[in-house]
């Protein structure tokens, strides 16, 4: 049985993703694109299209967002097959690894300043920052591919106009060169006294 596949709206929408021109989803198939099919990633000028295993990863990458995880860890876990997380806890970071480390610390009194509570806190505006800016990169991206496809439209044009004005030239050398051999032709008709006969003198009025 065929996959459904829907258009970046729709996915957005399925994902529960509100911002305006599926600004986020974009950042993510840019970010996530080795994990995503062929139609998720067309040629300037194409529509996108996600299928349902597409939408299993980046319901994968949205329920880790959740977590506040950053795309590097994301990226490993994608690699790994975590490809249909759905709203579960978060596993144990590996051993010897700075999240694993900083999560450890904070469950030992005396070891951490800071709560987890207030570090995300404070992580949180920061990683609205990074994907609003990357909201922001993804639609002038796709601003500037809508706009080369039209300048490659306009050099396509141009090259038909150039191919037909070398035409239009050379189908005027040829209508040059038939009048000049029919002239030639009319002259070689007329008889040699009419072709050599002078011509006529003007004639003045005397002034006297």
């Amino acid at each position: 049985m065929g996959q459904t596949h829907y258009r970046i709206g729709e996915a957005s929408a399925l994902l529960g993703l509100q911002d305006k021109n599926s600004n986020t989803l974009r950042s993510w198939v840019e970010e996530f694109k080795d994990y995503l099919g062929a139609p998720a990633n067309p040629d300037p000028g194409r529509p996108r299209y996600f299928s349902d295993d597409d939408m299993r990863v980046l319901r994968t990458v949205r329920d880790l967002r959740v977590h506040h995880l950053p795309y590097s860890e994301i990226r490993d876990r994608l690699a790994h097959g975590a490809h249909a997380v759905e709203q579960q806890e978060i596993s144990e970071p590996p051993m010897g690894t700075p999240e694993h480390l900083d999560r450890h610390s904070a469950k030992e009194p005396g070891t951490s300043l800071i709560v987890p509570d207030q570090l995300q806190a404070l992580i949180a505006p920061l990683t609205r920052a990074v994907d609003e800016w990357r909201g922001l990169a993804e639609q002038y991206r796709s601003r500037l591919e809508d706009r080369e496809a039209r300048v490659s439209s306009l050099e396509q044009r141009l090259d038909g106009l150039q191919t037909r004005l070398e035409d239009l030239h050379n189908q005027s050398l040829r209508q040059h060169d038939e009048a000049l051999a029919l002239a030639g032709r009319i002259l070689d008709a007329q008889p040699r006294s009419q072709r050599e006969q002078p011509a006529p003198r003007r004639k003045w009025l005397g002034i006297f």
